[in-house]
């Protein structure tokens, strides 16, 4: 079309026709059979309009042609009574069997142009349609018709025989018939192919089981003539292929020749070339053919594939060649490559054609596969074979622009494949699917990245890909597929075969990716999809220094994003074995495990990235270099306990007798004038930041001293008999009346053992000291006025 889309037509018994597309201008099935036309988006990938063409009985599309304005011009059969029709075109009535239709729909498939019958006593099959510069519509086939047929200027009038072959010139808005002619002899015709030349004079071909089929120049055996056609003459087995050309108006003949050989041949395809000679392309079965300069001078079995050129005036044959394997070989559609080159498709079930050119391949794939040649009578420029699962054949081939082709056909393989995806049959098998594909020439492999591959975001890559058989100005676009869908163009358009690239931070590592490169003419070629993205290891948080206690534990960690980072923990620039977690426990059991601790990250990237040094004190424990000493004073003498340690953050905590002294938090305790009253056990107990200890207890005996209260002397004496003791002692005080007694014994850590307290006198109580060990120890007294304290000695 002139926009670049792509028009197909042809016949569907299916009801719902591409439900995902909107339905032009019947969308609605109408008869057991329905024709349709589908518009399509140059890559295939998009269909914007689509609809069904019929009455309420079987209609089926044969052809279509698009002119200059992208109207399409379809034409086919019916036997519907009631086929859409505009009021004003060319045979509106049914007649009777199968009538031929034409109707010429606009580009977008909702407005109907025009619709008419071609139409007769029996039955009509249109097969193919042409247009010329003016927008005429050219048609020809094949009719049983005696009488019915709309005939105009015609070059034959009557009707001769079986089928005869019939052309038709159509105005182009179908208000009228340019001509229309019966053409055959006393057997069956059937024009299967026509083209148009610039000057509009029409040539068709096809097959004629006419021993007399009409030939021109009209020969006579009689007479010398220089003006005569290639062959004149039947020769022989049912059908032999025609060709012939009709003057502009139809109603004369310019040449008409035989081609053919001892067997069957049928026309199947005609063009011109660049020096308007004349190539047909069709099948035979004969093994005697004439062969002027061909590439291929013998029959190989089956049916195999002529193409034959003819002068413009169809005089002389100046090339021709057989094609083929020992299958059945045959073409159904040609147009020309270049000026002197044909492009051939049609289908094969020949296993041994052999392949040629880039992107080729010669392996079947069902039990019949399409194919697609480029060749000349004596020479052959590329052959593939395409094809699936089950039977392929190509119907009609179309080139585009660029010199590449669109092939359209049908196929009973459950799934075609193509480089962009796979396609399902859409019915319940066996059913058979019309398929469209665009074959571009040339070849296009991706090398790298390969499949199976981890790619390294931040990290550039070179994507690469070989040619053959491409223009040196094709240009190529690649881009990164996440599950067969465009998710990043890499590069929109480049002329190059590499180009560099940097995969972007945030691709999810855990997808599945692929790289494709695709040409602007459509081929494709892609990594399978399974490259990982992985990402680089950055630390995200740093380990922090720690100062510790001997004996405690210290845990560095450290937090780095990437896909399966790696760690290796350092002491002081070195590896320590096993610490290969991103946390790292150290116990400190001494100060040789002090230091800097740091962490090396590496990520499947390969790319390495150290931590910030974290630093690991290690405090000292609290050590008592001088302990304070025993001390004896006279009541009013000063007393002095001192304690030297050595250690972090050091407090003090001085007892007496058990007690805190708050007003002591030094190493010393000062008493400036001590009296009776301050005797008795102290102990000094040190904290710091690694702990806690305390000094031995010492004994401060005041000698002496009376406490005053209430300005009353009052006195208080301790008696301990035996002392030293061994298992019992009994202790004696006197006290004031009524006053409160309260006695402890205290080991030589302060620690009280036994203890008593009551009001009045204690005279002669037994305490128990079995359970104790041999040493030293202290009886305190208080009476709450008087406080005193006397050394006991216990023996085993």
């Amino acid at each position: 079309m002139p926009n670049g889309r792509v028009a197909v037509c042809g016949r569907t018994s299916t009801q719902t026709l591409q439900p995902l597309a909107q339905g032009g201008l019947q969308s609605e099935h109408g008869g057991s059979e329905d024709a349709f036309v589908c518009v399509m988006s140059s890559d295939l990938k998009t269909i914007h309009a689509w609809t069904f063409i019929g009455g309420t009985r079987n209609d089926g599309a044969t052809a279509l042609a698009v002119d200059s304005e992208g109207d399409i011009v379809v034409i086919g059969e019916t036997e519907s009574t009631n086929f859409p029709m505009i009021k004003g075109s060319i045979g509106q009535t049914y007649s009777a069997g199968i009538d031929g239709f034409i109707v010429k729909l606009s580009p977008g498939l909702d407005t109907l142009r025009f619709g008419c019958y071609i139409n007769g006593s029996k039955d009509e099959h249109p097969k193919a349609v042409a247009l010329d510069g003016t927008r005429s519509i050219f048609i020809c086939g094949s009719t049983s018709s005696p009488s019915g047929f709309p005939l105009n200027s015609a070059y034959d009038h009557t009707h001769n025989g079986g089928l005869d072959g019939f052309i038709m010139k159509v105005q182009g808005i179908g208000s009228g018939i340019g001509y229309a002619s019966y053409f055959g002899s006393e057997g069956d015709e059937e024009f299967t192919a026509l083209c148009v030349p610039n000057n509009s004079a029409v040539i068709v071909t096809g097959y004629t089981t006419s021993q007399n089929y009409e030939t021109y120049p009209k020969y006579d055996p009689w007479v010398w003539q220089q003006s005569r056609p290639y062959d004149w003459t039947y020769n022989g087995g049912t059908t032999d292929a025609i060709v012939t050309k009709f003057m502009i108006d139809g109603g004369g003949l310019i040449f008409s020749t035989f081609f053919g050989g001892n067997d069957n041949e049928v026309g199947r395809g005609v063009a011109v070339d660049s020096r308007n000679r004349v190539m047909v392309v069709g099948e035979t079965t004969s093994p005697d053919l004439p062969m002027v300069s061909g590439l291929q001078t013998a029959f190989r079995g089956g049916k195999d594939i002529f193409l034959a050129q003819l002068t413009e005036d169809g005089k002389t044959l100046v090339g021709s060649t057989y094609y083929g394997g020992r299958g059945d070989d045959v073409p159904t559609a040609i147009a020309m490559a270049n000026q002197d080159v044909c492009l051939i498709a049609g289908s094969t079930t020949s296993r041994d054609i052999e392949s040629m050119g880039a992107g080729s391949t010669g392996q079947m794939s069902g039990a019949t596969d399409a194919f697609l040649l480029s060749l000349n009578t004596s020479t052959q420029f590329f052959a593939t074979l395409m094809g699936w699962q089950d039977t392929d054949q190509v119907l009609a081939i179309c080139k585009d622009s660029r010199g590449d082709v669109y092939l359209g056909g049908v196929t009973s393989s459950p799934s075609v494949v193509a480089a962009d995806g796979t396609f399902e049959n859409a019915g319940e098998a066996p059913t058979t699917d019309g398929f469209v594909v665009k074959y571009a020439f040339g070849f296009v492999q991706l090398t790298t990245p390969r499949g199976g591959q981890s790619l390294c975001a931040e990290n550039a890559i070179s994507i690469s890909w070989t040619t053959e058989g491409m223009p040196a100005n094709q240009e190529y676009s690649v881009v990164l597929l996440h599950d067969g869908v465009e998710h990043t163009v890499i590069t929109p358009r480049t002329p190059a075969n590499s180009v560099i690239w940097t995969p972007p931070m945030g691709l999810d590592p855990n997808a599945k990716w692929a790289v494709a490169v695709r040409s602007t003419r459509g081929h494709l070629s892609y990594t399978e999809p399974d490259l990982t993205i992985v990402m680089p290891s950055h630390i995200t948080r740093q380990p922090s220094s720690a100062k510790v206690c001997p004996g405690s534990s210290v845990t560095f960690s450290v937090e780095a994003d990437g896909t399966n980072p790696r760690y290796q923990w350092r002491r002081n620039g070195s590896p320590i074995n096993g610490a290969t977690d991103n946390v790292l426990t150290v116990v400190a059991e001494s100060a040789t495990q002090a230091g800097t601790y740091d962490v090396l990250v590496n990520g499947v990237c390969g790319v390495g990235q150290t931590s910030q040094p974290a630093i690991l004190s290690i405090g000292a424990g609290i050590a008592i270099v001088h302990e304070p000493t025993d001390v004896t004073v006279d009541a009013g003498q000063p007393v002095r306990l001192a304690v030297e340690a050595r250690g972090e953050q050091l407090t003090y905590r001085w007892e007496k007798d058990g007690m805190v002294l708050p007003a002591y938090s030094g190493g010393t305790l000062d008493i400036p004038s001590a009296s009776v009253r301050d005797g008795g056990a102290y102990r000094c107990f040190i904290t710091s930041r690694c702990g806690d200890t305390a000094t031995r207890t010492v004994i401060v005996k005041v000698n002496g001293a009376v406490s005053v209260a209430d300005d009353t002397e009052i006195s208080a004496v301790v008696a301990v008999h035996p002392n030293p003791a061994s298992g019992r002692f009994t202790v004696s005080m006197n006290s004031v009346t009524d006053g409160t007694v309260h006695l402890r014994l205290l080991d030589m850590t302060g620690r009280t053992l036994w203890e008593y307290a009551g009001a009045g006198e204690v005279a002669g109580m037994d305490v128990d000291v079995r359970h104790l060990a041999a040493g030293t120890y202290y009886l305190m007294a208080d009476s709450g006025i008087q406080r005193s304290s006397l050394r006991i000695v216990i023996v085993d």
